[in-house]
Order: structure tokens, then sequence, then C-alpha cells
């Protein structure tokens, strides 16, 4: 599989995660992560998140409680344990461009560094172009979301909104869900 090259740019640095035992690298991120906002916080940032409230976040962010920890709930196992599988999917189904990995490094806004992209996957298409992959495993209780009022497919605006935070912070402008 060949590499992206990725540098830091006018627009962001990158931080990279070591290769190391995974549970030291989850930590390095998840430090990196409390740094700043990310595009999972978007969703409660813009009110669009069932389960948390801006003022939850703000009470996360700003260190007066600690995040729950949700890596044991069933969504983010299945999640986490499907991501590599779906982006060697994806890739098999986009020969055109080349997908990497993008969970071992963070972007970072060089004008507001506490705007933190970390991205389920990076593509580059055949014009040398970057951009987003992010992996979503609907449950079968949130499944309508994905639908409008006709039954079209569409994101979600709590996703949608996650995807285009990482526009902002990358400066990409595409990208697939």
């Amino acid at each position: 599989m060949k590499r992206i090259p990725l540098k830091d740019t006018e627009r962001y640095t990158l931080e990279r995660f070591r290769q190391c035992k995974k549970t030291e690298r989850h930590l390095a991120w998840l430090k990196s992560r409390k740094a700043g906002v990310g595009g999972s916080d978007m969703s409660t940032i813009l009110g669009l998140n069932a389960f948390k409230t801006p003022y939850d976040l703000w009470l996360e962010k700003t260190g007066r409680v600690e995040p729950e920890d949700i890596s044991d709930k069933w969504a983010v196992v299945k999640g986490n344990a499907l991501e590599n599988e779906l982006r060697k999917r994806f890739r098999a189904q986009h020969p055109e461009m080349l997908v990497t990995d993008g969970t071992d490094k963070q972007f970072i806004s060089r004008g507001k560094p506490y705007l933190r992209a970390s991205l389920d996957g990076i593509l580059q298409g055949e014009d040398g172009s970057f951009g987003i992959l992010e992996i979503k495993t609907a449950s079968s209780r949130r499944a309508g979301d994905w639908h409008d009022e006709d039954g079209n497919l569409r994101i979600p605006p709590y996703y949608l909104a996650q995807v285009e935070f990482y526009a902002l912070v990358t400066g990409w402008t595409w990208g697939y869900v």
C-alpha cells in the first residue's frame, strides 16, 4: 500500500502518535484531544447531540468534570472493530484513490490551535488533492437519521457538522462518509 505524503502546511500542523502499544497511543491521542475541540464535539457545540449539552462539554473541556468513558459502549466497540475493515472495503471500491488510516495523527489548526481534527481516513485523489474519509456504522435505532422526509439518503446533521469541521481545519474541500 502506497503512503500518502502528509506534511505540515500553512493551515495546520500534524501531530503524529508514534507506533507503540495501542493503549499508550490512545492515551497520547486523548491527551491531545483534551487540549482543544474536535470534530466529534461539533454536534454538541451546535446543539445537535442528544446525549450531551454544550454546558456538559464546557465542563469537560475546562477540566471541571471528567468525560464519561464510553470506550466499552457497544456502538463504540463495534465502530472501532469495523473501522479498519471498512477502510479496506472503501479502498477496494475506489482504486482511483490512495486511502490511508488517519487515526495515528491529529491535524491542529495553526491559527487556532484549539481546533483539532482526527480523521478516520485520509484520501488522495488522482489530481493530488486530499480528502476526508469519515467512517460511520449506523445502528438500527438511528438508521432513520440517514434519510430525509422523502426517503432519500443523506448524512445526518450531527455527522455532517463533524466532517465540515474537519474541512475547516484541513482546508480540504471533499470527502466521503
